[in-house]
């Protein structure tokens, strides 16, 4: 009996595995995400999103690397983590402005801005799910996910 080398066979197989455990454990940690975040507008719900960069073959070895968060909110971290009081100060002019005030404060004048609760909503879901990972990794090298 002769002895066949199918090494290559299994290393493409279960790369292709690690590929769908991946994007199926993000997948899964973005549909949580949207369901844990607060809906006020739907612009951080729209926000929140999967990007697979893809395999990058580098010196023989493949690697794939997925992004998934929100990219496009600059106060999604504000949400996650939450804001301490401050005091907003002008720095670079005389006096504070901003659309909906009407005229700018006072020359010297500061504000405060109020304390802003954390509400994690990507932590707790990259928590729950990257336990799976194993486990779609596994089902998708058997070919049951």
């Amino acid at each position: 009996m002769a002895l066949i080398w199918k090494g290559n066979e299994v290393t493409a197989k279960l790369l292709r595995a690690c590929e769908r455990g991946l994007l199926q454990t993000a997948s899964d940690s973005v549909k949580e995400a949207k369901n844990t975040v607060h809906k006020v507008t739907s612009q951080l719900y729209n926000s929140i999103m999967l990007d697979p960069q893809g395999v990058q073959n580098k010196d023989n070895i493949k690697k794939m690397s997925l992004k998934w968060g929100s990219f496009s909110v600059l106060y999604a971290a504000a949400i996650e983590f939450g804001v301490k009081a401050r005091k907003i100060s002008p720095r670079f002019k005389q006096s504070l402005y901003w659309s909906g005030l009407g005229h700018p404060l006072p020359i010297g004048r500061s504000v405060w801005h109020n304390r802003v609760r954390a509400f994690p909503y990507l932590r707790p879901s990259a928590d729950n799910n990257y336990k799976k990972l194993p486990n779609y990794i596994r089902r998708a090298f058997e070919g049951t996910l």
